[in-house]
């Protein structure tokens, strides 16, 4: 009994220790891994910053082809209000 107790603390030293050892490596593992991904999305930002102008006339011909469908969709629109306010004219005159 009295080599148990002498013994279970030197094996409970020994694990903790080899415990130690493996977070260790984990942990160094992990950073490893944390640097790669650092690069790579420090290279995906370069290479969408290079896209940066293209989505800028993108965004550019799209405005201006909105500003053109609200235009034409506001010049219809008044065409088409005219003439039905010339034939509710019309017909009012013919009422009276």
């Amino acid at each position: 009994m009295e080599a148990l107790s002498q013994m279970l603390p030197i094996i409970i030293y020994f694990l903790l220790i080899i415990l130690l050892i493996i977070l260790i490596t984990f942990g160094i593992k992990l950073l490893m891994a944390v640097l790669k991904l650092e690069k790579a999305v420090d290279e995906f930002t370069k290479r969408l910053e290079s896209f940066k102008s293209l989505f800028t006339a993108v965004d550019f011909v799209a405005d201006k082809i909105s500003r053109f469908g609200d235009v034409a969709l506001d010049f219809i629109s008044d065409r088409v209000k005219k003439k039905s306010s010339k034939k509710k004219g019309k017909e009012m005159d013919e009422d009276e």
